[in-house]
């Protein structure tokens, strides 16, 4: 199984994760498809991510981008972090704390950097 990932933050947001090293449930929070949503441990990061099969995979669309969304948003409320591109997927566990950990620097720092911040993006189209 593998894990989709939404966001990055800091895992001392998250008491309930203080005495876990294992992914533990986001009481509250489904992700795509309904999944639930977890709260994946990394050293001094937590990843939300939910649980992510090769049928999901098939099924990606437009509802899928507004879940990914939704999520952020809804743990945005709570602490800083950083979002993943849509339709970020790791194949397992280890290919996900590789991840995190060659990149923990980088995490760390850019965390440290919006803490209390907001990044918006906006586009506009326009009809000739």
């Amino acid at each position: 199984m593998s894990w989709y990932a939404y966001c990055i933050a800091e895992r001392q947001a998250f008491p309930e994760l203080s005495r876990h090293r294992r992914p533990m449930p986001l009481e509250n929070v489904k992700g795509l498809f309904g999944n639930q949503v977890f709260l994946f441990p990394a050293s001094d990061l937590a990843v939300l991510v939910s649980e992510h099969s090769e049928e999901d995979a098939a099924r990606i669309d437009q509802q899928c981008q507004k879940d990914h969304a939704r999520v952020i948003a809804d743990c945005f409320k709570q602490t800083t972090l950083l979002p993943f591109r849509f339709n970020t997927t790791f194949t397992d566990d280890d290919a996900l704390r590789r991840s995190i950990r060659s990149n923990h620097r980088h995490f760390g720092a850019n965390l440290e950097r919006f803490q209390g911040k907001a990044e918006m993006h906006l586009k506009v189209l326009v009809d000739d």
